[in-house]
């Protein structure tokens, strides 16, 4: 089984628009994970769903993160590994409206673009993801709690259905700019440019 699309339509915004996630996987600090976290625990009238962080290989982070990754506190989750083709992402697709990146440094940033393209998943990252989201997400240079809050309250104040069009642009936009296809094609026109040197 592939993984499942989105009917985008009948997802409730007024309610998608207070679930927030974190995507990532392996280092939690590099992808800024302690800066959500750190935030969310201030801030009851948001959920954040945090998705791919390793607690078996990242012993130190839930050690200084316990109560936030072990479902302590009620707003922030923690669900571990999601496969993408799950119902659980299924689920979190339709729970959730952006996903909140405060990272250093990524080469494209392949996580967020599926969440993107598959889900509408409104993307709230750093001008460090390799991604260019300028016109239909918000981005920002200081990755500070004071920045991605502000990003955050700034993401807030749309309505359900600026936030529901954003998210069919994004959805529409990433899943034609980051297909396979012009992954193939840039490719060879890049290795067609070396050789031709």
């Amino acid at each position: 089984r592939g993984i499942q699309f989105l009917n985008i339509d009948k997802k409730d915004f007024a309610v998608a628009q207070k679930h927030l996630l974190w995507w990532g996987s392996t280092a939690a600090i590099h992808k800024g994970l302690d800066i959500v976290l750190d935030i969310f625990k201030t801030r009851p009238d948001l959920t954040l769903h945090v998705c791919g962080f390793k607690d078996e290989i990242e012993k130190e982070f839930l050690s200084a993160y316990n109560d936030e990754l072990m479902n302590k506190i009620p707003n922030i989750i923690n669900h571990g590994f999601v496969d993408l083709k799950s119902e659980q992402f299924i689920e979190l697709m339709n729970k959730c409206s952006a996903v909140v990146s405060p990272s250093i440094s990524e080469g494209g940033a392949v996580g967020i673009i599926n969440i993107m393209a598959n889900g509408g998943i409104i993307p709230i990252i750093t001008t460090s993801s390799g991604l260019d989201v300028g016109h239909y997400g918000f981005m920002f240079e200081d990755i500070n709690e004071a920045t991605v809050n502000n990003m955050i309250d700034k993401f807030l104040t749309l309505s359900a259905d600026e936030v529901k069009n954003l998210s069919i642009q994004v959805k529409n936009e990433s899943r034609e700019k980051y297909s396979i296809d012009k992954y193939k094609t840039r490719l060879k026109e890049i290795l067609q440019e070396i050789l031709s040197v």
